[in-house]
């Protein structure tokens, strides 16, 4: 059996001040890796931000911009939170699957015409 989690990034919608893409991603695991996994994130966490308290999503925007959970954290710290959840992707062995696919809305609504 597999996991699934997907996520997006950007709105639907079509009126002004809409995001012109929309970012559809996720990743799929085999059963038996997440509890791995799982447990290297939660080490990352607890070395590197021991006061959050409860579970904290690794998003690279906010690690990136300081925001939410990593407000206060110098940039190195933050880059190597993120080198070290990268880290973990990258170890992850056979039966772990990250994908994405990204909709340029205006041209997608032009197909529906």
């Amino acid at each position: 059996m597999y996991i699934l989690y997907i996520d997006e990034s950007g709105d639907g919608g079509y009126s002004p001040g809409s995001s012109r893409h929309l970012v559809l991603a996720g990743v799929a695991m085999h059963e038996g890796q997440w509890k791995r996994l799982v447990k290297l994130l939660d080490d990352i966490q607890s070395k590197n931000l021991p006061q959050a308290g409860g579970v904290v999503e690794f998003h690279a925007c906010d690690l990136r911009g300081g925001r939410k959970a990593f407000r206060g954290l110098p940039r190195a710290t933050r880059t190597q939170v993120m080198n070290d959840v990268y880290g973990v992707i990258s170890t992850a062995q056979k039966g772990l699957t990250l994908f994405a696919a990204v909709i340029d809305k205006p041209a997608f609504r032009e197909l529906g015409t």
